[in-house]
């Protein structure tokens, strides 16, 4: 891309950024340049006037003191009696005046470790700890349609044929010659008596897989619900938003599968190819693209290897490579295994089995990009409650040396 171009672009996002956060922000040189002027700094009005009345309050309740204290000497003179002191020789009653009252303007410890933690690109303890409501995550309508999607995705896909007829084949199969069609004439088991791929077992899995990751997140988000505790200890206490975020990413996969089984019929291979030994009773023989198999395992594996990563990185203190390779490389393993068994049964082209996985990996991954950050906590929607905010800081590194920048907060 061209210096112009990226120039450009910068100065698109500049102004997209400007007016949503000139309402949210204060000018750091503002004050310098009243100041100069003799004028009074310009401060929100509710907050000087919260601050100046409790600087008031304060004052007026440190004189009371001051007078009480100062009238109990004189009686005590008056009277002859010597007042109590401590072990220092200090008077006692002076001290009435700074018991109990709590330090202002200080932050706490806890207060210090979130602002690292920001600056260190980490969620605060406090974000991290607390429940996020549903509709923080969610829009309502939003919650509605991963509904009324999954429901539909699942009928289409696992009924659809049954409601509205096999559909007819619009295109055929791979031309001869091309690596589609020779995956598919020299990959296959016994010609005269068919059978499964490793007994059939990468078959189930294709399915297993997705349908045991739906139970768990399912059950234990119903668990949370009803108890306000997670199911098993390690758990996230976003689990919730956990199971609406895969619902999506299966409800959004199997409604584009099934969409696109009944609108562009193909022929599988065992019946474009003229080997009967390998047919199945519960498969369409037109409905060869795309593999859902294929797309909703790779929707798992996507979506799932994430979770766990996140989880192994950022709370089971697995170091970043292989707290982020071993889930993925598992789940996509099993996703790639189901998808070789269907080629290697005569089930699907090679070509329906990678449109399949494409289209399963990017949902997956999408759903869960928009919906979780790095660490595996919800992003926030409501972008009006806290607008784009950008704050300086300044950070002593560990050898001493001195860092500073700017800190973007931004509410999803």
């Amino acid at each position: 891309m061209s210096l112009r171009r990226l120039l450009i672009a910068f100065a698109i996002a500049c102004l997209w950024i400007g007016p949503r956060t000139a309402a949210a922000q204060v000018n750091p040189f503002e004050e310098d340049d009243q100041a100069e002027k003799g004028e009074k700094p310009k401060k929100a009005d509710d907050k000087d006037a919260k601050d100046e009345k409790g600087k008031k309050d304060e004052k007026d309740e440190k004189d009371d003191k001051k007078e009480k204290g100062e009238k109990k000497k004189g009686e005590e003179a008056a009277s002859g009696e010597r007042p109590a002191t401590d072990a220092s020789g200090e008077n006692l009653s002076s001290q009435e005046s700074v018991i109990d009252q709590p330090e202002t303007g200080a932050p706490s410890d806890d207060e210090k470790a979130d602002v690292d933690d920001v600056v260190r690109g980490k969620p605060s303890r406090a974000r991290a700890g607390e429940r996020v409501p549903l509709t923080a995550n969610y829009s309502p309508v939003g919650l509605i349609v991963t509904g009324v999607v999954a429901g539909t995705g699942s009928t289409l896909v696992l009924a659809g044929t049954n409601i509205l007829g096999e559909p007819r084949a619009s295109f055929g199969p791979p031309s001869r010659g091309s690596l589609d069609y020779g995956v598919s004439i020299h990959a296959h088991g016994d010609l005269a008596e068919g059978g499964s791929f490793l007994l059939g077992i990468p078959t189930i899995a294709g399915w297993a897989l997705p349908a045991v990751a739906g139970g768990y997140y399912l059950v234990s988000a119903l668990y949370y619900g009803i108890s306000d505790a997670p199911m098993i200890g390690a758990q996230s206490n976003a689990i919730d938003h956990k199971a609406i975020g895969y619902a999506q990413t299966l409800g959004w996969t199997a409604l584009a599968v099934g969409a696109a089984r009944l609108a562009f019929g193909r022929e599988r291979p065992y019946v474009a190819l003229a080997r009967p030994a390998f047919a199945q009773d519960n498969l369409a023989d037109t409905t060869s693209f795309l593999s859902a198999r294929s797309a909703l395992s790779f929707a798992f594996a996507s979506y799932v290897s994430r979770d766990v990563g996140n989880y192994l990185v950022n709370r089971a203190g697995w170091n970043f490579l292989p707290g982020r390779l071993i889930p993925a490389v598992v789940a996509y393993g099993v996703a790639t295994l189901a998808s070789v068994a269907h080629v290697r049964d005569q089930q699907n082209f090679l070509s329906d089995e990678v449109v399949g996985a494409v289209l399963g990996g990017v949902i997956g991954n999408c759903v869960y990009a928009i919906h979780f950050d790095d660490q595996g906590n919800p992003r926030l929607r409501n972008r009006d409650a806290e607008p784009t905010a950008f704050a300086p800081f300044v950070a002593p590194g560990p050898s001493g040396e001195v860092s500073a920048g700017l800190v973007a907060r931004q509410r999803f």
